[in-house]
């Protein structure tokens, strides 16, 4: 009875890091969601900026290629 509750707990514990290992790899740790939405909303705020007037289409370039360094 004893070797069998250890292999219980043996399967328990060997099933739980293989599902651990698989959540962790299924994230791309490539992924920056955060600051690809910053990018966005910067690239959005350019070119309102753009279509209302406040910046010229050199200052937009240059905001644009400063952002393409970050």
């Amino acid at each position: 009875m004893k070797m069998q509750a250890l292999i219980t707990a043996l399967v328990f514990a060997v099933s739980g890091t293989a599902f651990a290992q698989t959540s962790q790899t299924a994230r791309d740790p490539a992924a920056t969601p955060r600051l690809d939405q910053r990018q966005a909303n910067q690239e959005k705020r350019i070119e309102q900026g753009v279509a209302s007037g406040q910046l010229t289409e050199k200052e937009a370039a240059r905001m644009e290629k400063r952002e393409d360094k970050l």
